[in-house]
């Protein structure tokens, strides 16, 4: 899990403003992290809404947003979430929080909880509209145990004494979802302690779940048509998704950088990341297939004494024709891949990619024409970190590379990100003033480009 928020002014400020102005937009009620609101939290804002406000709410957040001097990146729309990432570079820190409007908390096409008798009962709680304690009790269960996951530890205390002070409150909230021998034993095993034998009743609860929708199909298949549209026009925006390739020579701290982004931003803004290495992996590689077909032990080499180094010779023609021929279609078949990690408001990453034939050495005898050729169906990242440093640097990290070839890399990787055109954003990284600022420039960087990608330059 990413780093908490730091707790900043500038924090307080947009969920103050948020928390406002939702008061007179909307009856709303924050389902959970709500122990330090209005001045805290440490990454999202879950909040219910009546389902006739959802479009009216996120138009007050979004204005909030805006007075408190955050910048929005993007907003996700799926069935009955409304979700908006919001996000401040400021003092050489990069802050973000996420605001998820919802009005059902669904699993999949099926209903978890009786939402109305959770706001109908919703109390206030240090100037918070919030759950009352059995129901809040009944949200923290369910959402972990839908999915088969045991209760997180700090959450179990605040269950326990949910139910215990409310277990009336607790036993509604599932009233026509789960059988009353399930909810009975869900309070059984709780009250003893038991919280690790609560998982095993994921099966359990699933299938009552199912059941209880079933006999109600009119309002059930009108629950699958509103998901299944939902899905359908987040996977088409893909607003939150993006595919970030890094630029550069080797020893400009690539691989570092990818860990990093993957560790921080990838999981505070995004719904995680995803790192390659090269190629999407969707075909072996060839010194694999050789290795195979003839049985010999073939290590596999240092990446940089194979392709970057000084030494490295370069291919014959016909052999890049062969590896480019061979490995495009690892990268067509890689467009599926980014379109559904996308969908999921993934962030992809990848240290080395296609274009980083345009400079290695071992690519020096291939034409720039027939780069460009295959390159037409690599799929086109949102985002091309260049990475840059003194050429001293890099040759103290990489002494495989003469300085002299380092700065031809560079340049050469310069001369590459300015010919990329429209649709792909460049962002030049220093990654030789620390892993800690690097790694804010480039996410700043990120969230500026999908920024731009869904609004423009407003």
């Amino acid at each position: 899990m990413s780093a908490p928020n730091p707790r900043t002014p500038e924090l307080a400020s947009i969920l103050r403003e948020a928390l406002s102005v939702l008061a007179q937009a909307s009856p709303f009620c924050v389902l959970r992290n709500f122990e330090e609101l209005p001045d805290y939290t440490a990454h999202d804002v879950d909040v219910l809404v009546p389902g006739g406000n959802l479009v009216a709410a996120a138009e007050a957040v979004r204005a909030a947003g805006a007075r408190a001097g955050w910048l929005l990146a993007a907003e996700v729309r799926q069935d009955c979430v409304h979700s908006l990432y919001f996000y401040l570079s400021a003092g050489g820190a990069l802050q973000t929080v996420t605001f998820d409007l919802v009005t059902d908390l669904p699993w999949g096409w099926f209903a978890t909880c009786d939402v109305e008798h959770v706001r109908r009962t919703a109390v206030r709680r240090g100037g918070i509209t919030v759950p009352a304690p059995g129901a809040e009790a009944a949200l923290r269960l369910i959402k972990e145990l839908v999915r088969g996951r045991p209760l997180k530890p700090a959450a179990r205390d605040a269950v326990r004494d949910g139910i215990a002070a409310d277990e009336t409150g607790f036993r509604l909230t599932f009233r026509g979802l789960l059988g009353d021998g399930t909810v009975a034993r869900l309070a059984a095993l709780v009250a003893a302690g038991d919280f690790d034998g609560l998982p095993r009743l994921a099966s359990r609860i699933r299938r009552d779940l199912v059941i209880r929708a079933c006999r109600r199909p009119l309002r059930q298949a009108a629950r699958v048509v509103s998901y299944s549209l939902g899905r359908l026009r987040r996977f088409r925006t893909g607003a939150l998704g993006a595919l970030v390739v890094m630029a550069g020579p080797d020893g400009t701290g690539k691989t570092t950088l990818c860990r990093r982004l993957a560790d921080g931003v990838g999981e505070s803004f995004f719904k995680g990341a995803v790192v390659f290495h090269s190629q999407f992996g969707f075909l072996p590689r060839l010194r694999k297939l050789a290795r195979s077909a003839t049985g010999l032990n073939m290590d596999e080499p240092d990446f940089t004494l194979r392709h970057s180094g000084s030494s490295v010779r370069p291919h014959p023609p016909l052999r890049t024709f062969l590896y480019l021929l061979y490995y495009s279609w690892d990268y067509l078949l890689g467009r599926l891949a980014v379109r559904r990690l996308r969908g999921h408001s993934r962030l992809i990453l990848f240290d080395r990619y296609f274009h980083d034939r345009y400079y290695q050495p071992a690519y020096l005898r291939t034409s720039r024409r027939l780069l460009d050729f295959f390159r037409a169906v690599v799929p086109r990242p949102d985002v091309v970190l260049l990475l840059t440093a003194d050429v001293e640097a890099v040759y103290r990290r990489k002494p495989e590379l003469t300085p002299g070839e380092i700065r031809r890399q560079l340049d050469a990787a310069a001369e590459l990100a300015r010919r990329l055109g429209p649709g792909t954003s460049v962002v030049t990284v220093r990654s030789d003033v620390g892993e800690e600022a690097a790694e804010h420039a480039a996410a700043a960087g990120i969230l500026d480009a999908i920024r731009k990608r869904n609004y423009g330059d407003k």
